[in-house]
């Protein structure tokens, strides 16, 4: 049987704020250079169609990754809480975000706390962008290396408390509360279960406990 949480209660606090780099100082802006690969970067995510609601997409360049237009908006209020992170440089706007752990944070809350779907885009040695990996919030073994890639992300953030008992024809009932401590979100579920557990495996692997 599918999944199925019974109630999730977001708490009123924001996403965790992530530091931006230092910039220059707001009273002279220097002429910013546009790259020829930010530049066929800046093409290429125009003639995309229009992005579904409930598609986030992620552009992958050499040391971080870029969202645009909307999404750049959505990113700097949500998990920056400021919208100097904003880059009017290209052409839709955008906001890069570095890979590692800022990736990771903005990438799990999308998947999780959202529900959305994430593409991640990148150029090949021809300088031709197309979409290399997707993820969905029931399916992240694409995303695996990227989101679990290093030490910090490995350590569990959530907490949870479970209780098993009988059902009805030898049947297990568990019921799972959690509090994700990066997401600031508490959820509960209950699930019924077979001798090896599959389903509270698979929910577990979903929220990342």
């Amino acid at each position: 049987g599918g999944l199925a949480l019974s109630g999730v209660i977001h708490m009123k606090r924001k996403a965790p704020i992530l530091h931006q780099d230092p910039t220059s100082s707001p009273l002279k802006k220097p002429k910013t250079r546009v790259s020829v690969d930010t530049k066929q970067l800046n093409n290429f995510v125009r003639s995309l169609p229009t992005c579904p609601p409930n598609i986030f997409r992620f552009f992958e360049k050499k040391e971080e990754y870029r969202v645009f237009d909307t999404q750049a908006d959505f990113v700097a209020q949500e998990y920056f809480s400021t919208n100097k992170v904003i880059d009017h440089s290209t052409t839709p706007r955008s906001v890069k975000i570095k890979k590692g752990s800022q990736f990771q944070t903005i990438c799990k809350g999308l998947l999780t706390a959202k529900g959305m779907k994430v593409e991640i885009y990148c150029a090949d040695s021809n300088r031709r962008w197309s979409c290399i990996k997707k993820a969905s919030p029931g399916n992240v073994s694409q995303l695996e290396d990227i989101l679990y890639a290093t030490d910090d992300m490995q350590e569990s953030q959530v907490m949870v408390a479970v209780n098993i008992s009988s059902g009805e024809r030898g049947t297990r009932v568990v019921g799972i509360a959690f509090i994700d401590a990066v997401l600031r979100k508490i959820g509960i579920c209950e699930i019924m279960e077979n001798e090896n557990f599959i389903n509270t495996q698979s929910l577990f692997f979903q929220i990342g406990a």
